[in-house]
């Protein structure tokens, strides 16, 4: 035992000197971060020159992340030989490993260089092809083209702006995507997990990239991010807009063996239902270019050479191609999504299904359309994540692709509402910020934990309205997320704040706001006010509840009222931290008290003890605040 408390007893020395070297080489890979990223954030695209004099076809070729020009040269030679008629460009980006540059700019600067390349020449069709993130590129690109410009740059993100679609977009014959990130690229993605060198280097790459501020241009194409989650939305609302008929034939080419891109995500099922599908033998993410002289090069060069090649050629890859299921239903033109909070199973989400389909029926007696309930759930969310953005955003990413599916499951849908309580309503405010092509119909928030300044009227193209059911003796929210409206505080968390228990002051929310419900955190939801909230959401009606109306906040104890300790909520957190700061302090002894009552002769040194027992206190409170 001598032997193991000495040992013991060197981890302090060891891991300060291991902390040294770390900081040390974590400051090193931030210069070199920097250095890589350097000029980047202009994000500008290259052209090369166009040569042909009166070519019939453009086809436009955009490489992958860390990548070049020159990468996609035997693409261009194959499109070439297949097409001698067509000119073909290729478009260079800033793609090095940290690269800051913009996906949003680079799109937009693609949209109005093929424009202008049209306007010379007048191409009879147009080809628009992309290995990896150049697949992204080339579809933003073209939506961008039809008018879809509402994340575009110079737009403010608050409304939904368009314009008459460009004439070069009409002219778009066929994608060919290859290993096209259609979902965007996942940490949770099944190959990238198959390798824990894989893993440990993408955890160090995105952490260096975070610290440094840089690697812009790959974060922006996870799934989720607002480049990718856009995209989904503006492709489904482009394509649905077109005849069948009308719409550009896409051929998406994935190797069996992609390392970065999963098959279901590169598949996207429900918005990218019309694919061609042409899986690649013995091919990785990167290798989908190399068409060299072996077998794998060649039958590689044989698929892109069909993927650019005549009708005939589009055909003999469709019948080969894997029909997707897709499970549409046209009649669905509305949709109510019911959204719970955190430590919330969402049990209760199911008493409104039937009030709201009943209510529907009553506004649409002839049958014709369907109105879709929807109780999707992510999962318990306990309060310590809920004080993390990076956590409530993984949330709010959920939210967006679930919005996608519904908008892919039912093509004629017209409108989305929604209910949400507690982190349900955070999701919701979240998302109207970050994602520009987000359009709700009507919602109703319980419990809100959005803060009561939110600017709804800047958001008012997009969300039709909103009310707010304001919790008499919501202490949860009056005294928790209330504090981070508060100066100092408020740098914390900058996004929650108190509207469940005070109220919006926006003027788009205040004329539809009651308060107050009789009740706490859950008020609004009583079985007496789902008539409430579902007249709202399906009619507009405003109706409350008499039996939970309530003028003001109550009185605690008799003589404190809670609107004050609301107020001074912050004194509260102080003496919670301080609490915490002396559970801090004081665990050594509870540890060392422990050690000297144990059954068993254990000895460690102090600085182990500290260590040690500061490591498992901060352990026990991260668990305790995940769970309640």
């Amino acid at each position: 035992m001598n032997l193991v408390s000495m040992l013991l007893s060197l981890v302090p020395d060891a891991v300060s000197l291991t902390l040294l070297v770390v900081i040390g080489l974590v400051l090193a890979c931030i210069i070199i971060a920097k250095i890589n990223s350097s000029g980047s954030a202009d994000g500008l695209l290259v052209a090369e020159p166009s040569t042909k004099a009166n070519p019939k076809d453009l086809i436009v070729l955009v490489h992958a992340f860390q990548r070049n020009m020159e990468n996609m040269e035997p693409i261009k030679s194959i499109a070439e030989s297949v097409r001698p008629d067509a000119e073909v460009i290729r478009f260079e980006f800033p793609a090095q490993l940290f690269s800051n540059a913009s996906l949003f700019s680079l799109a937009d600067q693609l949209e109005k260089k093929i424009d202008t390349l049209d306007s010379e020449k007048n191409y009879e069709r147009i080809i628009l092809a992309g290995h990896s993130i150049g697949a992204l590129l080339v579809r933003k690109a073209y939506v961008y083209g039809c008018g879809r410009i509402e994340d575009a740059p110079g737009s403010d993100g608050k409304t939904l702006p368009t314009r008459d679609a460009k004439p070069w977009a009409s002219k778009v014959e066929r994608f060919v995507l290859m290993a096209g990130m259609n979902r965007g690229w996942s940490k949770k993605s099944k190959q990238l997990q198959n390798s824990l060198v894989t893993r440990t280097l993408q955890w160090v790459g995105f952490s260096l990239a975070k610290l440094s501020g840089t690697g812009k241009l790959a974060l922006q194409t996870e799934q989720g991010e607002p480049f990718v989650a856009n995209l989904r939305i503006q492709w489904l609302d482009v394509m649905n807009a077109k005849p069948k008929s009308q719409r550009p034939t896409v051929i998406q080419m994935l190797g069996k063996e992609d390392d970065v891109v999963d098959g279901d995500d590169s598949k996207d099922v429900k918005v990218s239902k019309d694919f061609i599908w042409v899986p690649v033998p013995a091919t990785t993410h990167a290798s989908i270019v190399d068409v060299g002289d072996t077998p794998a090069g060649r039958l590689r060069r044989e698929l892109i050479s069909e993927a650019f090649g005549d009708a005939a050629s589009v055909e003999r890859l469709r019948v080969d191609s894997q029909q997707l299921d897709v499970n549409e239903d046209p009649a669905v033109e509305s949709v109510v999504f019911v959204l719970h909070g955190i430590r919330d199973m969402a049990k209760w989400t199911t008493d409104y299904k039937e009030p709201l389909e009943a209510a529907y029926l009553a506004e649409h007696p002839d049958g014709k359309t369907k109105l879709h309930v929807h109780l999707a759930q992510y999962g318990y969310f306990g309060m310590g994540p809920f004080l993390l953005w990076a956590d409530r955003q993984k949330n709010v990413r959920w939210f967006m692709d679930q919005i996608t599916e519904l908008k892919a499951k039912f093509p004629n849908l017209k409108e989305i509402s929604l209910i949400g309580h507690s982190n349900g309503t955070y999701i919701l405010a979240s998302a109207l910020r970050k994602y520009a092509s987000l359009k709700i119909h009507r919602s109703a928030l319980a419990g809100s934990v959005i803060r009561r300044d939110f600017p709804w009227s800047q958001y008012a193209k997009r969300i039709n309205a909103v009310r707010n059911y304001v919790g008499s003796e919501d202490w949860v929210v009056g005294l928790c997320p209330c504090v981070f409206e508060k100066p100092l505080f408020n740098v914390f968390n900058e996004d929650i704040g108190s509207a469940g228990f005070n109220g919006f002051t926006d003027p788009m929310a205040v004329p539809l706001q009651t308060k107050f419900v009789r009740g706490a955190h859950g008020a609004a939801l009583h079985k007496d006010n789902i008539d409430s909230i579902v007249k709202f959401i399906i009619s507009g009606d405003l109706v409350d509840a008499p039996t939970l109306k309530e003028d003001d906040h109550p009185v605690w104890l008799g003589f404190i009222p809670l609107s004050l300790l609301s107020q001074v909520c912050w004194l509260l957190w102080i003496l919670v931290l301080c609490l915490l700061l002396l559970g801090a302090v004081y665990s050594p002894v509870f540890l060392s008290w422990c050690i000297q009552h144990a059954p068993f002769g254990f000895h460690l040194e102090q600085p182990m003890i500290n260590w040690l027992s500061r490591g498992l206190y901060v352990g026990l409170l991260w668990l305790i605040l995940s769970t309640i």
